[in-house]
């Protein structure tokens, strides 16, 4: 579960236009990512005669209720031809389950650290087995360029609510609420970011030995943003397309690993100014705690 996973742009715009207040470097350099195949060891596989047959899609809290995971994030801003300004944030994330008794629901806090002085992030939400929001009770992302307070927070449910087979999909949505806490930075007028989302079973493979489920989501996003940096007002029209590919362990109810690539393109009204960007994220469950 991670808070901004419906905020791809966002975060792009952000980590470029004040990645040196927040201690990312950035560099020039070629337009190239790492093989996530390669990487996480993905292997494709035949489903079994279970899985032809359908398998039910729940979260399940890992061992001990706790779980962690790293995630490496590598964006390009300002590409042109091939090459663009690279950055790579590394984010190591660790997941608290607490089981709600009598239901199927658990309350989750998510603390996440990004490494070279990049922040900390803190979200705590009551969640269903399906993955949707129920209660949103916190959530905060602190840097030095100040503090994204999440102010309200809703998901309707990743999973669908019976058995799917290879080939079937489904939809859900996400609406998140943002408030910027800055001297540097101000908002102007914010307003939700929304996410609608197809999803699809697309079949079954192995990572690293570990049998799963391949997962393939795919969103659109297109907002106006207008940000005041010190003296000067920014306003952008930023459209962005999102494919997240999850492999889950869905006989243990857990996200062994996911690649996230976002294409985005920003623009001034007037086009005094635009940028294409493009990022991948890979994230990998490194253990579960006994």
């Amino acid at each position: 579960m991670r808070l901004f996973k419906n905020l791809g742009f966002w975060g792009v715009l952000l980590a470029f236009s004040f990645c040196g207040c927040v201690g990312l470097m950035f560099q020039q350099g070629p337009v190239q990512f790492d093989d996530p195949a390669v990487r996480l060891g993905i292997v494709s596989r035949e489903p079994t005669p279970e899985e032809a047959a359908g398998i039910t899609l729940r979260f399940l809290s890992p061992p001990g209720g706790i779980s962690s995971a790293v995630e490496k994030t590598v964006m390009f801003a300002q590409i042109k031809n091939t090459n663009g300004l690279k950055v790579e944030m590394i984010r190591r994330q660790k997941d608290h389950y607490q089981p709600i008794e009598g239901t199927s629901h658990f309350l989750l806090k998510s603390e996440t650290l990004i490494e070279n002085g990049g922040g900390n992030m803190l979200e705590e939400t009551e969640i269903s087995d399906r993955g949707e929001i129920v209660k949103f009770i916190r959530g905060f992302h602190k840097s030095k360029i100040g503090t994204f307070q999440v102010e309200a927070w809703s998901r309707t449910p990743l999973f669908p609510e019976g058995p799917v087979k290879a080939g079937d999909t489904w939809n859900y949505e996400e609406s998140l609420s943002l408030h910027l806490q800055s001297k540097l930075v101000k908002q102007k007028n914010p307003t939700p970011y929304v996410t609608r989302a197809t999803s699809k079973l697309t079949g079954f493979a192995t990572v690293k030995d570990r049998p799963v489920a391949v997962i393939q989501t795919r969103s659109s996003q297109t907002k106006q943003e207008t940000i005041k940096v010190l003296f000067k007002t920014i306003t952008m029209n930023i459209q962005a397309t999102i494919d997240e590919t999850e492999y889950f362990d869905w006989k243990n109810g857990v996200t062994v690993a996911k690649v996230t690539k976002t294409s985005s393109f920003s623009s001034t009204p007037k086009g005094e100014f635009t940028d294409t960007g493009e990022s991948q994220s890979i994230y990998e469950m490194t253990d579960s705690h006994q």
